[in-house]
């Protein structure tokens, strides 16, 4: 049953990378934190979510815009220090409530909010963004919400959205890298647990890649979102010794 949920985890992320080109730690999470400790969990999505960073920065490579992320990735930095020292002192079970509460927040926001574009938008947002990403990166590895939803608001084109969110995932990976292995989490257990899944990954990103250019990604994203606040739910409840 583990490595059943592991397994289809890292496919149903990996089917979301594809087509959003955001999401693979946020799917994966929603389902791996039923049958993993949340420090397991962190070392094991770094390795695919670093590789997966280097790929689409090298195809988006041409809509890379320096200025655009600079405050979310210096906002980073102060948050990922809080972040850390919530991940080495707090009891799983809070960790958990954090990724239930996050997952709900980021789902139904998802499914249902409404946004529309600002043209500009003060860099203190963006900044404010990057801290609350650092806090979530660093303690759950959930780095994307607060930096999703802010480019929601100030990008039209999806590309240069794409862009912007993985050179903040590749700041904040590199950030979080030496924290991790100081705090001994890396294994080489884990490695080859990495490897050994490492199939079913570049299988989902590209299912999602065909996916994107033959299915409405809009119709897919909402089945994964919905499951995402399903799994949310459940998460909340465990963590609040609701359910078993």
């Amino acid at each position: 049953m583990e490595w059943l949920a592991v397994g289809f985890a890292v496919i149903l992320a990996s089917l979301l990378m594809g087509l959003a080109g955001f999401g693979f730690a946020i799917a994966a999470i929603s389902l791996m934190s039923f049958v993993w400790p949340v420090r397991q969990i962190v070392p094991f999505l770094f390795v695919y979510n670093l590789c997966i960073n280097v790929v689409l920065l090298t195809q988006l490579r041409s809509y890379i815009k320096p200025s655009r992320v600079w405050p979310q990735t210096a906002g980073f930095i102060p948050g990922g220090l809080i972040g850390l020292m919530v991940l080495k002192h707090s009891p799983d079970s809070t960790l958990k409530l954090m990724i239930g509460v996050t997952l709900v927040i980021f789902a139904v926001w998802s499914l249902w909010g409404r946004v529309k574009t600002v043209p500009r938008i003060s860099k203190k947002w963006g900044f404010t963004a990057g801290v609350l990403g650092g806090i979530l990166g660093g303690s759950v590895y959930m780095p994307g919400p607060p930096v999703i939803l802010l480019n929601s608001l100030t990008h039209t084109d999806r590309f240069a959205f794409k862009a912007d969110l993985q050179t903040y995932f590749l700041f904040s990976n590199l950030f979080l890298v030496f924290a991790y292995a100081d705090m001994g989490l890396f294994s080489l257990e884990l490695l080859k647990v990495n490897l050994m899944m490492a199939p079913l990954m570049l299988g989902g990103l590209a299912a999602g890649s065909i996916i994107c250019r033959h299915v409405s990604d809009q119709r897919f994203k909402r089945i994964a979102h919905g499951l995402i606040l399903i799994m949310g739910c459940l998460l909340v409840l465990r963590a609040l010794g609701v359910v078993g």
